[in-house]
C-alpha cells in the first residue's frame, strides 16, 4: 500500500470517530510528527512512517521522545520490514516502560486495525 493512500485511510478512520488527523503535526519545539490524531483537547496517537531500516532503533527513540513531550500516550511506527529486531530491542522496552508509552509496530497492510484500536 502506498503512503498517500495510507494517509487518506487515516484521516477517513479519524474523521469516522469523530477525531481530527493532523499531517505533519508540528510541535512546540518546531519538530514535526507525521500525523497526529486528536480530538479537541487530548493528543492521542502519533503516528511516524519508517521505511529504512539503517539506524532504526535510535529513529523509533527520537520519535517517542517527540510524541511524549507532546504529551501522545500512544504512538504507532508504520514499518514494512521486519520486526524482529525492534520488538527484540531495548528501545521498545525503554518507550514502554521509561516514557510510559504506548508503542505499537505496525505493517503498512495492518496499519490501519492498529491505529483504530488506538483511538
Amino acid at each position: 500500500m502506498k503512503i498517500r493512500q495510507i494517509i487518506a485511510e487515516i484521516i477517513d478512520l479519524a474523521n469516522s470517530h469523530d477525531l481530527v488527523a493532523v499531517i505533519e503535526y508540528k510541535t512546540k519545539d518546531n519538530t514535526q510528527i507525521d500525523i497526529a490524531i486528536k480530538d479537541s483537547t487530548t493528543n492521542l496517537v502519533a503516528i511516524e512512517f519508517e521505511s529504512s531500516y539503517k539506524w532504526i532503533t535510535h529513529r523509533l527513540l527520537y520519535n517517542a521522545i517527540k510524541a511524549k513531550r507532546e504529551r501522545f500516550s500512544n504512538i504507532v511506527f508504520i514499518y514494512p520490514f521486519n520486526q524482529k529486531t525492534i520488538n527484540n530491542s531495548w528501545v521498545k522496552r525503554f518507550i514502554t516502560d521509561e516514557l510510559k508509552m504506548n508503542m505499537k509496530i505496525a505493517h503498512p497492510d495492518e496499519c490501519l486495525h492498529v491505529i483504530e484500536g488506538l483511538i
